[in-house]
């Protein structure tokens, strides 16, 4: 295997990333990698998958972390007015090709919990699906508890990697909530 540090560049934020690879040639130009761990600002990852020099950059892992929410918001929301406390989980698949990449999978937490000037907002029990691009990021069927009722949110921020300002949008339903 080999053991890596680096610095990762996400929108305008620099990551200290450290990785492991344990890897194991499987025929031809194939790498698989197993039980690979990744250390970024704000999550531990495992990571398992394969990596394709003879169509270089392909490379495709499934992978899991473990997320500290309020780093997390550093790193994609950096600047915002708002913070984000609690842990939370995600599964994934990250596929790297040539032009581009693909992130998608499930982000849970079991209290993830919004500060604002207006106030702090928990959301117990929270799941939804992630799909994150080079151009765009969604996070869709974000569901959880809330007040009492249930609350169903989307949210969109596009577009990424312009030389204009991404825009986001958010779209929350709820239901049976008592304020």
């Amino acid at each position: 295997g080999i053991v890596v540090g680096s610095w990762l560049v996400l929108q305008a934020y620099v990551l200290l990333a450290g990785y492991y690879l344990p890897l194991e040639k499987v025929a031809g130009s194939y790498l698989r990698v197993h039980r690979g761990q990744l250390l970024t600002d704000g999550a531990v990852s495992e990571l398992a998958g394969y990596i394709d020099f003879a169509h270089w950059p392909e490379q495709s892992y499934k992978f899991t972390s473990e997320l500290q929410l309020p780093e997390i918001r550093r790193v994609f929301f950096d600047g915002a007015n708002w913070e984000l406390d609690g842990r939370g989980h995600f599964d994934g698949v990250f596929h790297k090709y040539k032009g581009g990449y693909d992130v998608t999978g499930t982000i849970s937490s079991p209290l993830f919990g919004v500060q604002t000037t207006f106030g702090r907002y928990p959301f117990p029990n929270i799941s939804g699906q992630v799909h994150w691009m080079p151009h765009r990021l969604d996070v869709m069927t974000l569901t959880s508890e809330f007040h009492g009722g249930r609350a169903v949110q989307g949210y969109s921020l596009a577009p990424l990697g312009e030389p204009t300002p991404p825009t986001a949008s958010c779209d929350v339903r709820y239901e049976g909530v008592d304020l």
